[in-house]
C-alpha cells in the first residue's frame, strides 16, 4: 500500500506546480545571464535594448527573468 504522505510541499499545500528547488534561480543578473547562456555581456544589453529580451531594474541592478532568457533561448522572444 502506498503511503498517504505527499513528498512534495505543493502536494501538501493543494498547490499545482510543485515548488522549485531552493537553488533555482528566478533572475539573473547581466554578467550571470552571459554565463548561463554563452551569449557575450554587450549582446545580452542589445537584445534588451532592442525589446528581445525582458530585464527589470531591482534596487539598481539589472535582473534578467530565468524565463525570459529561457524564453529568448528557445526561439520563442
Amino acid at each position: 500500500m502506498e503511503s498517504a504522505q505527499p513528498n512534495v510541499a505543493g502536494e501538501r499545500l493543494g498547490l499545482r506546480e510543485a515548488l522549485l528547488p531552493p537553488d533555482t534561480a528566478l533572475a539573473y543578473r547581466v554578467n550571470d545571464a552571459s554565463r548561463v547562456s554563452g551569449l557575450g555581456g554587450s549582446t545580452i544589453y542589445k537584445l534588451i535594448g532592442e525589446g528581445k529580451l525582458c530585464s527589470v531594474l531591482v534596487a539598481g541592478r539589472r535582473l534578467i527573468p530565468a524565463d525570459a532568457l529561457r524564453d529568448l533561448l528557445r526561439g520563442a522572444a
